[in-house]
């Protein structure tokens, strides 16, 4: 069984945030949606349609949808 829209996703291993340091990450295309699973863990933003910035807030683990 296939999940519809699949055939888009990109999966990166891991992205490392240092508490209270941020970085940015360029996409391959605009973002539609942006979704992190543990807001006390890492904040996104959308500082452009192709680019988010990852702010490191805690030490811990999250999830990133884009």
């Amino acid at each position: 069984m296939a999940l519809a829209g699949t055939e888009n996703v990109i999966v990166y291993p891991s992205i490392a945030v240092a508490v209270n340091k941020a970085v940015v990450i360029r996409l391959p295309k605009k973002a539609t949606r942006v979704f992190v699973t543990q807001p006390k863990i890492a904040e996104v933003s959308v500082v452009a349609p192709d680019q988010l910035l990852i702010h490191g807030r805690a030490v811990g683990a999250t999830s990133l949808v884009v």
